[in-house]
């Protein structure tokens, strides 16, 4: 139960990684962010921003995925890998969470041949 940037070789099945997901509201819209990808999205409504962020990560990780890249980024970004959800679920999470602003805990299941 390491993660990538340790040295472990990939799993043979599956592996989950843990994205924090922030919205905020600035002026009349909201910005959505995943740090962690380097991704950034807006929407005129929560909804939007949220399910905007939501559709370029599951796009990001395809793309890195279909080109055998996902390896290669996720210990670029310095995103560690898990080999169940009990693993991921004793991760912290130190978040400074600022007025007008939501913060969630995504957990992506990532498929490896």
């Amino acid at each position: 139960m390491r993660d990538i940037a340790g040295g472990d070789a990939m799993p043979d099945k599956k592996a989950y990684i843990r994205l924090e997901m922030t919205i905020a509201k600035e002026g009349k819209d909201y910005s959505a962010f995943c740090d962690e990808l380097g991704l950034a999205t807006c929407g005129i409504t929560f909804e939007e921003a949220e399910h905007r962020l939501n559709k370029i990560t599951i796009m990001t990780l395809n793309a890195a995925t279909k080109r055998g890249e996902i390896e290669a980024l996720l210990k670029e970004r310095g995103i560690p890998l898990y080999f169940t959800e009990a693993a991921i679920r004793r991760a912290e999470c130190a978040t400074n969470i600022k007025p007008g602003q939501w913060t969630t805990t995504e957990v992506r299941e990532l498929a490896f041949a």
